[in-house]
């Protein structure tokens, strides 16, 4: 029995190095004579404290313990961690046939930290692993499970030629979709190759109808209920957005939609990029989809060509008005409070849209409109614009034009600068003939005044507009704010009104009634001048015939 109980310690204590986490798996050899044992044995273990005295742990009978060929296994659990014991003895007995058990020499040091390295991961850190031969997973094609509580918090699954990595809870990756990670939320679906969504709940990367070709590499950063489906499209958050072209980006804010190739929708709310390469922003904002592709919820957003207003970029504020683009390549802007540029608006209520018109009604023309809104003396379109068009046949041809216009269809030309260079100024929109020009090559205005532009025509009596004219002040001064150098000679338009009682009002002077003063004055001072001169005639032929009457008498 000593030389069976040495061998028996022996090899308990070689195959404690060959054991795993608890309950440990002793694998060992006995021998019975110098030959391997066969049949059953009791082995009896006993863990005690550092001195040998006190038992840490119920003592672990191993009964029947079968040994086949001098080969051993037998599972031990003492049902404590002995890798928090640090070190302590291990007390080990044997006993064959119901005889008593023998303690196999004095207890032996034992510290399963130690014993157990490279079988088991501390909890405190490990230290000389191997990459690539220490390690925590799998070697088969199981999975690998982190629970919590027992419920599965985690999965890393090999699907295809990558690794998937799901957390959460209720979550999925598609089956035969490689390379997914899903970090964490509730009921998140990634349908892709590739497909990533960081948390957040009922998010979906991928489209589930093209499993697993369609989203590749679609990304969810988080939010809810958001869906990635174009390939290399991405939502990074908020709620009901949809990243649907590929490349299409979402950044965020709620029930936006980037639906074309390379669109971004940002922020905001209820904004649509239906084209490629399209931008919105904002609130209830949209680059028109087209009727090909899946539709936007904006008013009047669902018209167009199948390939939507590509190149567009609309941005809109936060008063709920819907702005839908017409067209491609237009850049929009709805801001109710004004826009800035080195400052903030004049005007905190705004109260006017600005637009460039690249196609008016007059072909060639490109025009610069600003329009007051609707709810401002209740417009219905009415607008200003500068335009440049086409112009004349010189080498510098270009037309700069001032003009009103509204939704009737109703255009006005104020301010004409030509190409050729003259220009026009008219002062009723119900006739083009009324106003000033420069002619060509000129340096005075002309006054429009066609007569058959007038009405009220009456005759004046030039020897009265004389009177009035010689009885009115005529003065030298200068206006307040000139150089005290700068002198001018005229009548005061108070003076000139109360004594012709023509033009709009008392403090101007229309050249016009100054030409028509000046001209109706000569007139009567030709009327004057020309009844003086037959007066002077008159008298002259008197004065022929006295002295000819005279001269007659002499010579008699």
């Amino acid at each position: 029995m000593p030389l069976l109980a040495r061998r028996i310690a022996l090899s308990l204590l070689l195959a404690a190095s060959g054991a795993q986490a608890a309950p440990w798996t002793y694998r060992g050899t006995l021998h019975d004579g110098g030959a391997p044992a066969n049949g059953r044995y009791d082995i009896r273990l006993s863990v005690l404290d550092a001195g040998g005295v006190q038992a840490l742990a119920y003592p672990l009978t191993l009964s029947g313990v079968e040994v086949k060929d001098g080969a051993f296994a037998v599972d031990v659990d003492f049902g404590v961690d002995l890798g928090q014991l640090g070190t302590v003895k291990l007390k080990t007995e044997v006993a064959q046939g119901g005889s008593g058990f023998v303690a196999l020499g004095e207890p032996q040091d034992f510290r399963a930290k130690t014993t157990l390295a490279g079988v088991c991961w501390d909890t405190q850190g490990n230290a000389g692993t191997n990459p690539a031969t220490d390690f925590v997973g799998t070697i088969d094609a199981q999975p690998l499970l982190f629970r919590a509580d027992n419920l599965i918090g985690a999965r890393l699954q090999r699907n295809g030629l990558g690794i998937n990595w799901t957390a959460g809870y209720d979550v999925q990756a598609a089956f035969g979709s490689s390379a997914i990670s899903i970090g964490g939320g509730s009921g998140q679906r990634a349908w892709s190759n590739g497909s990533t969504i960081a948390g957040g709940i009922n998010n979906v990367a991928g489209d589930s109808t093209l499993i697993p070709a369609a989203g590749i590499s679609a990304t969810v950063g988080g939010g809810i209920a958001n869906l990635a489906r174009g390939q290399f499209s991405t939502v990074a958050g908020g709620s009901a957005n949809r990243a649907i072209g590929q490349s299409a980006t979402v950044s965020g804010g709620e029930m936006n939609k980037a639906i074309g190739v390379g669109a971004t929708a940002s922020g905001g709310a209820e904004a649509c990029a239906g084209g490629r390469f399209s931008w919105a922003a904002g609130y209830r904002v949209a680059a028109r989809p087209g009727t090909g592709g899946e539709l936007c919820s904006i008013t009047n957003a669902t018209s167009g060509d199948s390939n939507g207003d590509e190149g567009t970029f609309v941005w809109g504020d936060a008063i709920g008005e819907a702005l839908v683009s017409t067209g491609p390549n237009q850049f929009l802007l709805r801001s109710e409070g004004g826009v800035g540029v080195n400052g903030t608006p004049p005007n905190a209520n705004g109260g006017f849209e600005f637009s460039i018109f690249g196609n008016t009604p007059d072909e060639g023309y490109v025009e610069l409109g600003l329009i007051p809104k609707p709810s401002l003396n209740g417009n219905t379109g009415e607008r200003v614009e500068l335009g440049v068009g086409k112009g004349g046949a010189g080498s510098n041809d270009a037309d700069l034009r001032i003009a009103h216009r509204n939704n009737s269809g109703s255009f006005f030309e104020h301010l004409s600068i030509r190409g050729d260079g003259s220009v026009i100024v008219r002062s009723n929109p119900a006739n083009l003939a009324q106003g000033v020009q420069l002619a060509i090559g000129a340096g005075a205005w002309s006054t429009l005044s066609d007569r058959n532009l007038k009405t009220d025509i009456q005759s004046i009596l030039p020897l009265d507009v004389l009177e009035r004219l010689v009885a009115m002040p005529i003065q030298q001064w200068r206006y307040i704010g000139q150089p005290g150098d700068v002198q001018h000679i005229g009548p005061m338009a108070q003076d000139f009104a109360a004594a012709f009682g023509v033009g709009e009002n008392d403090t101007t002077i229309s050249t016009v009634d100054a030409d028509g003063v000046a001209l109706a004055a000569i007139q009567g001072l030709n009327q004057k001048l020309e009844a003086e001169n037959a007066a002077l005639q008159a008298q002259l032929q008197q004065l022929a015939a006295r002295l000819a009457a005279l001269e007659a008498k002499r010579e008699h």
